[in-house]
C-alpha cells in the first residue's frame, strides 16, 4: 500500500495553537474570536455527545425526517 505524501514543507508548518495570544501585562490571554470559548463545553454538549458517540460512525437520515416532525410538532404544522 502506498501512502500519500504531503507537499514538500508541509510537515514544516507550526502546530495551531488555539486561543493563545500574548499581552505584556497579562499572564493568561484567552482569545474568544478563535472560536473557542473560556467556560469549555456546555454541560448539556457534553451528555449529548455522550449519548449519541456510539453512533457517531453511522450517517443521518437524509431525508431529516426526525427533524422535521420534531418542528411539525413544535409549530403545529404539517410535516
Amino acid at each position: 500500500m502506498i501512502l500519500p505524501q504531503p507537499i514538500e514543507g508541509v510537515m514544516d508548518i507550526p502546530f495551531y495553537r488555539g486561543g493563545k495570544s500574548h499581552l505584556s501585562d497579562r499572564k493568561l490571554v484567552t482569545k474568544l474570536s478563535s472560536n473557542e470559548g473560556a467556560l469549555g463545553p456546555s454541560p448539556n454538549a457534553v451528555l449529548a455527545y455522550e449519548r449519541s458517540a456510539s453512533a457517531l460512525s453511522q450517517y443521518p437520515d437524509g431525508s431529516a425526517m426526525v427533524l422535521k416532525e420534531a418542528i411539525a410538532e413544535v409549530n403545529s404544522i404539517d410535516v
